[in-house]
This record gives structure tokens, sequence and C-alpha cells, in this order.
């Protein structure tokens, strides 16, 4: 690899392995390869981006939304023009995501409902911020299940017609088709 060192592709490899090993639940198999990035690359901006990355993984999945809030504002700011911040805050929204249904299996409802919260604000920047990018239409898929969740059937009917009149073709249309159907009968019936 030394020849190599300088090549720009040559993190690709170890960190799409990493985001992958992440993507399964195996964090500290991911967290290894991260390190062995930082420490031979330190001073590269995609270590630097994977690493506030990294960080804020673990801060979401620990429960320090303080933290992982300050971390993500951090990533937004310093490098609001990398190909990969879109879907990065998509993922993390993702983690809340996560928690939210882990913490409403154990009856935890005012505590899933926040974390829904902090997924939907995550997939608002995505949308706010990043509109024109491919993870705008996952954004307001993620935020109408969201919404749903906690009840919020006028919002979540707005992120499903939203995501139809700008993305008819999205992988999730027709569930969109049907949770957008859902929330008008559930409004409906709240106003009889």
């Amino acid at each position: 690899m030394a020849d190599f060192a300088e090549h720009p592709e040559l993190l690709d490899v170890p960190f799409s392995l990493a985001n992958r090993l992440e993507s399964q639940d195996k964090y500290e198999q991911a967290e290894s390869i991260y390190q062995r990035i930082a420490l031979s690359y330190p001073d590269k901006p995609r270590t630097q981006i994977e690493e506030l990355k990294r960080q804020i993984v673990s801060l979401i999945r620990d429960g320090n939304d303080i933290e992982a809030e300050a971390a993500i504002e951090k990533l937004i700011a310093d490098f609001n023009d990398h190909p990969g911040l879109a879907g990065f805050v998509l993922r993390s929204g993702h983690g809340y995501r996560r928690r939210a249904n882990e913490l409403r299996k154990e009856g935890l409802t005012a505590e899933a409902t926040v974390n829904n919260l902090k997924a939907a604000a995550l997939y608002d920047r995505v949308i706010s911020e990043f509109g024109s990018s491919a993870f705008a239409a996952s954004a307001y898929f993620f935020s109408g299940l969201c919404y749903r969740d906690i009840g919020l059937w006028q919002d979540c009917l707005d992120c499903c017609e939203r995501l139809l009149e700008g993305w008819p073709e999205y992988k999730y249309a027709s569930w969109a088709k049907r949770l957008a159907q859902d929330c008008s009968e559930k409004l409906a019936a709240q106003s009889q």
C-alpha cells in the first residue's frame, strides 16, 4: 500500500468495508478498520470526515444525543460539499429510528416518540439542505414513517404526498401510497 499511498481512491476500499460492516451492526470490526485508517492517514480529509461520522454513530447508539447533534452540525458545516454527506445524515436518522423501534418494543413510548422526532429532524435536514440529492425521496419516506409511528397523521400524509409528487417511481412508492391512504382514513375518523 505504501506504493499507492497518494492514490485518491486508495481509501475507498477500507472505508467501504468498514461502512458495510457498520450497516450490518458489526461495530467492533468496523471500528478496528477505522482505527487503522486513522493511524495510517490522519491528515486526509476523508479520514477526518469518517472519524466524525464514526463518532456520531457511536454517540447516537449510546444515547448521547446532545453531543451527536453537535457533531452532526460540525460535520455539515465543515464538509457541506462532500458527496456522501446527504446519505450519512439520512443514515444517522436511521440510527434514531432504530432506537425508537427498540424503545417502542420495550413499551417506552415517550422515549420512542423523542427518537422518532430526532430521526425526522435529520430527515428534514436532508430534504432542506440536500433536496436535489438522490436521498431526498428516502428522507420523505422515512419522515413519513416516523410521523406515522407517533400519530402525526397530517405530517405523515404531507411527506407521502411530496414523495409521490416528486418521485413517483421511488422504490417504496406503493408503500407510500398505502401509508397516505391510511393517514387519510385516520384524519377522516378524527374529524368525525
